[in-house]
Formats: C-alpha cells, structure tokens, sequence
C-alpha cells in the first residue's frame, strides 16, 4: 500500500484513523469482507465454524494491522542498516520541535550533523519505484524533489535511497550506502 509510505504513521492507531479517513472508510473495508464471505460460501461450502464477522476481522487485519507491521519492519530494518553501517546516528525525529515536519518534506529519518549542525534527511524507496514506470510515478518523484527542495532550503540535505525488499537482513546496498556516508561528509 502506496499510502502508508506517504502518511508515515508512527502507530497503528495512526494508521487506522488515516486510512479510514483517505483510503476506505470502516464500512467500506467491511463491505469487501462481506464480499469475500459471499465467495467463499460459494466456492467452499464445506467450511465449518466461519462466519461472515470473521472474514471481515480478517479483512481488516490483513489489510490494517499486517500492512502496519510490514511497513514499520520494513522501514526500521532500512533504518537500523543504514546506522550501523554508517555510523550516522539517524531517527524518526518523533519529539521534534514544533517547526520540524518531516512528513512535511517526505522524509523517513533524519540526522543532525554534530560540527556543521545540517540535517540530512532520507527517503528510503524500494528499488521497484526506480526500475519501473507506474502510473503516477513521475508525479509523485517530481512532488517528492520538491519538498526534498524545500527541505534542504531550511535544514540541510535530503537523499532518497533504494532498498531491495527481498533482502530482509540488509536491504540497503552498498552503493546507496556510500551515497549516504558521501552526503554526511559533504555536510
């Protein structure tokens, strides 16, 4: 899910309120278990003990907190990487002051510079959004250069990085990761 990446939630209870609030609304979500319900009574019948309550606590689960934890795992495994391999000690930046947006300029987590105090801000990006051309794509890039833009205007450098999804213990390769130690010493 493309959403969850640009909301940013930094709990499930956020990402429950922002998907219900631009993506489906409760009902909606429950509509398609309800769907899924239909067809499975179709096709097998032999099911004992499911009810259409279930499917739809199933829906939700699968589409709620599963996309959730997928998204928060994928991103600290990224996170943590990047830190332990560069040394730059990066954060989410959840306590920031009340001037400091990161969501704002798309940004996953950033860094303060201890001698020039700059911020260098990543994006980190599955190596899908740049081998492929999917609708929209471009747009979003182009938004997602322009607030990155703006960031570097008022707090330093923003850098977008590609991960390899299927690398679970380390998704970051090493070229992304010599991009990043290279913006940190730029700094």
């Amino acid at each position: 899910m493309r959403w969850i990446s640009i909301q940013q939630p930094s709990d499930l209870a956020g990402w429950r309120a922002g998907y219900f609030a631009q993506v489906k609304s409760a009902a909606e979500l429950d509509a398609v278990g309800s769907r899924a319900w239909v067809e499975f009574q179709e096709y097998l019948a032999v099911a004992q003990g499911l009810t259409e309550a279930d499917f739809k606590g199933y829906m939700r689960d699968l589409v709620l907190d599963r996309t959730y934890a997928g998204w928060s795992d994928r991103r600290e495994a990224v996170r943590s990487q990047v830190v332990n391999v560069t040394g730059i000690p990066f954060d989410y930046l959840r306590d920031h002051p009340a001037d400091w947006r990161p969501k704002t300029y798309d940004i996953d987590f950033a860094a303060l510079h201890p001698s020039s105090q700059v911020w260098l801000g990543v994006k980190a990006l599955p190596v899908s959004a740049r081998n492929s051309g999917g609708p929209g794509l471009p747009a979003r890039l182009a938004d997602m250069a322009r607030k990155h833009e703006e960031f570097g205007d008022k707090w330093g450098t923003a850098l977008v990085i590609y991960f390899d999804p299927k690398k679970k213990s380390a998704p970051v390769g090493a070229e992304e990761m010599a991009r990043v130690q290279n913006a940190w010493s730029s700094l």
